[in-house]
């Protein structure tokens, strides 16, 4: 199967980022804490958004390959300072 890179108004990529943990609800002795590492997460989706402080990554795009008539849903935002790996997925074409 041939792949070409996306001519979607917004590329589909793979993102590896880390997010802080959630926050402990109960209380705890200082003495006794446990703190988690980071987590490592990954998103897949359309590329909205790239600069030196956001990736902004939709999980569906309507119309994506108008730019000036798309929409996207189910944004999310991660910290550019967050990200350890950005990939381009490409997409297969028709056989």
């Amino acid at each position: 199967m041939k792949h070409q890179k996306s001519k979607l108004a917004a590329p589909l990529v793979w993102i590896e980022w880390e997010d802080s943990g959630q926050a402990i609800p109960q209380w705890q002795w200082l003495d006794k804490l446990k703190v988690e590492l980071p987590i490592k997460c990954i998103s897949v989706g359309f590329l909205v958004r790239d600069d030196d402080k956001v990736k902004a990554v939709a999980i569906s795009i309507g119309d994506g390959n108008n730019l000036e008539t798309a929409q996207v849903s189910g944004v999310i935002a991660i910290p550019s300072k967050c990200v350890t790996r950005l990939t381009h997925i490409s997409i297969p074409t028709k056989r």
